[in-house]
Protein backbone atom coordinates (compact mmCIF):
# COMPACT_ATOMS: atom_id res chain seq x y z
CA UNK A 1 0.00 0.00 0.00
CA UNK A 2 3.08 2.30 0.59
CA UNK A 3 4.66 1.97 -2.58
CA UNK A 4 1.24 2.92 -4.33
CA UNK A 5 0.66 6.04 -3.32
CA UNK A 6 2.46 9.03 -4.90
CA UNK A 7 6.40 9.55 -3.69
CA UNK A 8 8.46 13.03 -3.67
CA UNK A 9 12.07 11.93 -4.19
CA UNK A 10 14.80 13.93 -3.02
CA UNK A 11 13.75 14.49 0.61
CA UNK A 12 15.83 12.34 3.54
CA UNK A 13 15.35 12.11 7.17
CA UNK A 14 12.42 14.04 9.03
CA UNK A 15 11.98 15.75 5.50
CA UNK A 16 10.51 12.87 4.39
CA UNK A 17 7.98 12.40 7.06
CA UNK A 18 6.59 16.16 6.82
CA UNK A 19 6.20 15.51 2.81
CA UNK A 20 5.21 11.99 2.88
CA UNK A 21 3.00 11.48 6.20
CA UNK A 22 0.05 9.34 4.57
CA UNK A 23 2.66 6.97 2.90
CA UNK A 24 5.08 6.81 6.64
CA UNK A 25 2.17 6.13 8.39
CA UNK A 26 1.08 3.53 6.47
CA UNK A 27 4.31 2.03 6.07
CA UNK A 28 5.07 1.91 9.74
CA UNK A 29 1.16 0.37 10.51
CA UNK A 30 2.26 -2.43 8.10
CA UNK A 31 5.65 -2.76 10.26
CA UNK A 32 3.83 -2.84 13.35
CA UNK A 33 1.31 -5.12 12.48
CA UNK A 34 4.11 -7.86 10.84
CA UNK A 35 6.45 -7.15 14.39
CA UNK A 36 3.13 -7.73 16.66
CA UNK A 37 2.57 -10.93 14.21
CA UNK A 38 5.74 -12.34 14.98
CA UNK A 39 5.73 -11.81 18.77
CA UNK A 40 2.35 -13.17 19.17
CA UNK A 41 3.26 -16.45 16.77
CA UNK A 42 6.37 -16.59 19.21
CA UNK A 43 4.60 -16.58 22.29
CA UNK A 44 2.23 -18.81 21.26
CA UNK A 45 4.99 -21.54 20.70
CA UNK A 46 7.01 -20.94 23.56
CA UNK A 47 3.95 -20.77 26.24
CA UNK A 48 1.83 -23.13 24.73
CA UNK A 49 3.98 -25.31 22.65
CA UNK A 50 2.04 -24.26 19.40
CA UNK A 51 3.80 -26.51 16.41
CA UNK A 52 1.66 -24.92 13.18
CA UNK A 53 3.63 -24.54 10.30
CA UNK A 54 1.80 -21.08 9.68
CA UNK A 55 2.74 -19.70 13.09
CA UNK A 56 6.46 -20.51 12.41
CA UNK A 57 5.86 -18.74 8.75
CA UNK A 58 4.15 -15.83 10.15
CA UNK A 59 7.61 -15.31 12.75
CA UNK A 60 9.42 -15.63 9.87
CA UNK A 61 7.70 -12.80 8.07
CA UNK A 62 8.12 -10.31 11.44
CA UNK A 63 11.50 -11.20 11.57
CA UNK A 64 11.57 -10.36 8.16
CA UNK A 65 9.51 -7.13 8.59
CA UNK A 66 11.74 -6.34 11.87
CA UNK A 67 15.28 -6.32 9.49
CA UNK A 68 13.34 -4.36 6.29
CA UNK A 69 12.44 -1.76 9.35
CA UNK A 70 15.46 -1.81 10.32
CA UNK A 71 17.39 -1.23 6.50
CA UNK A 72 14.54 1.60 5.49
CA UNK A 73 15.24 3.59 8.85
CA UNK A 74 18.80 3.09 7.79
CA UNK A 75 18.08 4.24 4.12
CA UNK A 76 16.50 7.39 5.04
CA UNK A 77 18.16 8.62 7.87
CA UNK A 78 21.67 7.55 7.03
CA UNK A 79 22.20 8.51 3.05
Amino acid sequence: MGSVLPYKEGYSGLELISHNPLQVVITVLIFAAGIAAAIIGLKAVIRKKERSVLVFLVILIGVYYILSFCGVAANVFFS
